[in-house]
């Protein structure tokens, strides 16, 4: 959870009544760090580096690159090698470091590197840049309620609606869309003027503009119209097998 532009008013009083929304999901610790146009707050569930050095909001670069980071990277042991052999020094052995020092290095770009599911929020001070980001296929959520000089984000909806002047209209699409499906799209929320990140998308934008906010997608599902390739060729039978057994592979728990 967090914001960027305009700062609340009493910060730290504000993100300690949100954290204790989402105690159920991170019981093991907290933490906020605020600074000049943004704000992040940090429920943590410990699994990864159970240490001060797996802890969030995380930073790097004397606190340039900020990272709050919901969900988990599975390939995130081949990213640190790779930036290990490109220079890279790792303080813990969390995914979420690996992760910042991607982006740090790449930005957007990264994403389309990772494998994993997750929602993240990412700031280059020095830039004054943001990034918010979701998975290929959105299993980890991330809303985001935008007005004049102020951009608030969170995963879960309740946090935003939480802020003493959160608007609570409802959005008449979303409840007949929900009434006719019983069920939200993901471009559907049920309050007007909030939003929710699509999955295998992106959001950019400035410290100092926060409401200026530019939405990109980084993956398309590809589907084979052709009526002659029906059929997966080897590689593509051997590309689908790996990813398979990654999705099913049983999580590995690094303690150093």
């Amino acid at each position: 959870m967090g914001w960027f532009g305009q700062e609340p008013e009493a910060p730290q009083q504000l993100f300690s009544k949100l954290a204790k929304l989402f105690q159920h999901r991170g019981p093991d610790d907290q933490d906020f760090q605020f600074g000049s146009g943004w704000g992040f707050g940090f429920r943590r569930l410990s699994i990864l580096d159970l240490r001060e050095t797996g802890r969030q909001p995380m930073s790097h670069a004397a606190g340039r690159y900020w990272l709050v980071f919901n969900g988990e990277i599975y390939n995130y042991l081949e990213l640190r090698r790779s930036l290990e052999q490109q220079g890279e020094g790792f303080r813990g052995s969390s995914d979420t470091e690996v992760l910042l020092r991607l982006l740090a290095r790449q930005g957007a770009e990264a994403l389309s590197r990772l494998n994993g599911m997750f929602a993240l929020a990412f700031i280059d001070t020095e830039k004054r840049t943001f990034l918010l980001a979701r998975a290929w296929l959105g299993v980890k959520p991330l809303y985001y309620y935008a007005q004049s000089g102020q951009l608030r984000f969170a995963s879960e909806l309740k946090a935003l609606l939480a802020w003493p002047d959160a608007p609570r209209q409802i959005n008449p699409r979303a409840l007949v869309e929900y009434l006719g499906l019983t069920y939200l799209s993901h471009k559907s929320c049920i309050f007007s003027n909030y939003e929710k990140l699509p999955p295998a998308h992106y959001l950019t934008g400035h410290l100092d503009h926060p409401e200026q906010v530019k939405l990109e997608s980084y993956w398309r599902l590809k589907i084979n119209g052709q009526a002659d390739r029906q059929r997966l060729t080897e590689t593509e039978l051997s590309e689908l097998a790996d990813l398979l057994g990654l999705s099913t592979a049983p999580l590995t728990t690094v303690v150093r």
